[in-house]
């Protein structure tokens, strides 16, 4: 249960799956014995803009095959890539039936009949609604209510109670209020109340099951103590734990809790800490095992340098059941698959995936954070959208490719560790309209100026401009404007050297 396969042509081995960000392009790689054996490039722009992003898996259809799912950051259609036997795209129904400003937050299964479903969420109004779907049809629209937009979907696919069916787990991010809703089909079967958990705890993983009892369990990281807390489930409820220590000093990141490195069906934990891939190995009570560094066959340390990043550490490429790790440069885009014996790899594969292009299959969908007070919030192990809707918020996307969606005239938040080719930053064009002398920007990559100094009032040469020694992003309104100033949109507070197709307008 631990692994989540992207299969697309349903051989029993995940295939990767790279879209470059500029272009919109896909190129699906079929795997087998750890190497790509096909590879085939769809040009997604020439239909659809490049502001189409993938956005979720699942089986739409019951084939049995891995589906993949597109939603436009600009005009709010989703696009259903339904892939045959030979992991060809053999249909692609779009949607457009959900108003502006939906996200997608789970692809699960809510009835248990083999199909994956949708489940969406409005941004500004906090409705809650499920599609139901039969191959390419939708076969069933059910609203859930409105959940406050405080509140976040943190995992709306797992499997919490053991039934079968995926669950819904919310998150008040200002209150640290938790709830389960145990799902059967679009009915809520039983609603599980956790109460209040401080918001100085965040929820690092919800798709492990580190005891093989085929529930997905939750994993916590308490920020001021470096405890790691998990939950193992049974039925919804929790036995809970501490697992072990990771002090907030180390500068640990957990990449993910949900690969099996040694193929014993237990949920295995993948650390960076300060470029060192560190395994937690754990046991059939939940506990750990071992704790080892990330080595090759001859026991010389796999190290990150300071471009490369963990994609993937879930999926298996080579046949054999055991998690690979796909650790991309995002400088020069190569990535390499390492199919892993344990903290062993026993054999790697260079893939040139090109500077724009990142793996997409990896990390998981992640989650929506609504970032709407003062305060600090955390993504998970997944790929993560932080709507940031408070200019005091300051967020930590940590592991997966995280967007950082700016909305509205809400500027000025910090992000802590912005990957560059990995992460993005999105901002919402129609904020960036002046009502006198502005043009109205079209969606797509955002071209800037980056410098040491600072933007200067009525300087005309940019729009952007990023300072590189202080992280500040900076929009410039056009000179001949009304007010002709800059506002600061985010403060990147690692520093990082960004290129353009880091910041895209939607």
């Amino acid at each position: 249960m631990s692994i989540r396969k992207v299969d697309l042509n349903g051989d029993g081995i995940s295939d990767l799956i790279l879209q470059d960000e500029t272009t919109g392009d896909v190129t699906t790689l079929l795997m087998q014995n750890g190497a790509p054996v096909s590879t085939i490039t769809y040009h997604v722009a020439e239909t659809y803009p490049s502001t189409y992003k993938i956005t979720g898996f699942g089986d739409f259809d019951g084939s049995g095959t891995t589906d993949v799912l597109f939603h436009s950051l600009s005009n709010d259609i989703a696009i259903d890539w339904l892939t045959g036997a030979n992991g060809v795209v053999v249909g692609n129904p779009s949607y457009n039936w959900m108003r502006a400003g939906y996200d997608v937050v789970g692809t699960g299964d809510y009835s248990a009949d083999g199909k994956s479903d949708l489940l969406w969420r409005g941004e500004t109004d906090g409705q809650l609604m499920m599609w139901q779907m039969n191959s390419s049809y939708i076969k069933a629209y059910t609203s859930l209510g409105q959940i406050p937009t405080s509140y976040s979907i943190v995992d709306g696919a797992s499997d919490f109670t053991g039934d079968g069916k995926s669950d819904i787990l919310f998150r008040g991010m200002d209150d640290g209020q938790t709830t389960l809703w145990a799902m059967n089909g679009s009915e809520i079967a039983q609603r599980i109340d956790f109460g209040k958990i401080p918001t100085s705890v965040s929820l690092l993983d919800t798709k492990a099951d580190l005891n093989a009892d085929g529930t997905h369990d939750l994993l916590w990281y308490d920020h001021d103590s470096g405890n790691v807390v998990e939950w193992l489930m049974h039925d919804g409820h929790p036995t809970v734990s501490i697992i072990g220590n990771v002090s907030p000093s180390a500068h640990a990141t957990l990449i993910s809790a949900d690969g099996d490195y040694n193929g014993d069906g237990i949920s295995d934990l993948l650390w960076n800490v300060g470029g060192n891939l560190v395994t937690w190995t754990m046991n059939i009570q939940g506990g750990i095992f071992s704790v080892d560094y990330v080595h090759d066959s001859n026991g010389n340390q796999v190290l990150l340098g300071a471009t490369q990043i963990v994609e993937d550490a879930v999926d298996t490429f080579d046949g054999s059941g055991r998690s690979s790790l796909v650790i991309r440069d995002t400088s020069s885009g190569t990535a390499q698959v390492l199919s892993m014996l344990g903290p062993t790899a026993t054999n790697v594969t260079t893939i040139n995936a090109g500077p724009n292009s990142t793996v997409a299959n990896g990390a998981g969908s992640g989650v929506v954070i609504n970032a709407d007070q003062s305060h600090a919030y955390y993504g998970t192990d997944g790929s993560d959208t932080f709507v940031i809707q408070s200019g005091g918020a300051t967020v930590t996307g940590g592991a997966g490719d995280n967007l950082f969606h700016v909305s509205g005239f809400n500027w000025g938040a910090t992000i802590t560790d912005f990957k560059p080719n990995a992460d993005q930053l999105v901002l919402d064009h129609t904020a960036f309209i002046n009502a006198v002398g502005a043009p109205v920007y079209d969606p797509g990559v955002v071209s800037f100026t980056s410098g040491t100094a600072g933007p200067e009032v009525g300087d005309a040469r940019y729009q952007f401009y990023y300072q590189a020694t202080t992280g500040q992003l900076w929009y410039a309104e056009p000179f001949g404007s009304v007010a002709n100033q800059y506002e600061l949109i985010a403060t990147l507070q690692n520093h990082p050297t960004l290129s353009s197709h880091d910041i895209l307008l939607a």
